[in-house]
């Protein structure tokens, strides 16, 4: 056998590891359950407990799952007192969470008109991310976290006002804070999350100029490295459950 041969043979070998590994690391993600916890964890580190009441799940499914995603990194855990915390492995597992719900979207018109159900397209931004952050670093514009209070404070963007919507009554704290001549851009946890959108419809219903957006905290906190985005010096004031 030659050298060039030799040398093809591990160029062959190494190309069918690769393969091989990408394939088990997309297996991971063929399951509804594991995307939905990944999706969840991208917000915040979360228990076994949080995660089995937040998918519905038993805890014992859970773990199965946490485990499968553990060994093939895509999440990591930390001991906390007697609990142990999930989390995301890197950043890059949620950048692949969103592209699959973007493919899903480009490739299937199932998927856009189960999108469409979640969130109305007359309220979606249209706007590139960059252009909306602009405005509100200018105050041409509003920007609202309505997620948990846990999740804003484990993944914040700083440009945003956080009002965590649980309720009724929270929906009108998020009107008392929005201007009136002024657009308003709401978000929660991505593309599937309708907290937004029904925050967002509620504030159209009295008078406010609202949409809700796409993105998550992370996306809009760590815009595209070649999207400039320039910050305030002081961060917006946050309102919770304590500020009433």
């Amino acid at each position: 056998m030659t050298k060039q041969s030799a040398q093809e043979r591990k160029v062959g070998e190494s190309r069918e590891l690769l393969n091989s590994y990408l394939a088990n690391t997309a297996l991971m993600l063929s399951t509804p359950v594991r995307l939905v916890i990944l999706s969840t964890l991208v917000q915040s580190p979360r228990t076994v407990e949080e995660l089995a009441d937040l998918t519905g799940q038993s805890m014992a499914n859970v773990s199965q799952h946490l485990a499968k995603l553990k060994n093939a990194r895509l999440v990591e855990s930390e001991k906390k007192g007697v609990q142990r915390l999930y989390a995301l492995a890197s950043p890059t597992v949620q950048k692949v969470v969103v592209a699959l719900q973007e493919l899903a979207r480009e490739i299937s018109a199932e998927v856009v008109k189960a999108e469409d159900t979640l969130v109305a397209p007359e309220l979606r931004a249209t706007e590139p991310l960059a252009d909306i952050l602009a405005d509100v670093v200018q105050q041409r514009a509003a920007l609202i976290d309505v997620r948990t209070s846990k999740e804003q404070s484990a993944t914040p963007v700083n440009l945003a006002l956080q009002i965590p919507v649980e309720s009724e009554t929270d929906l009108e704290k998020v009107l008392q804070a929005t201007p009136k001549d002024k657009p308003v851009y709401v978000f929660c946890r991505g593309a599937y999350c309708i907290t937004a959108s029904r925050t967002a419809e509620f504030l159209r219903s009295q008078g406010r100029q609202a949409w809700c957006l796409r993105e998550t905290a992370l996306e809009i906190e760590r815009p595209h490295e070649n999207e400039t985005v320039i910050k305030p010096k002081k961060n917006r004031t946050s309102i919770t459950e304590s500020d009433e």
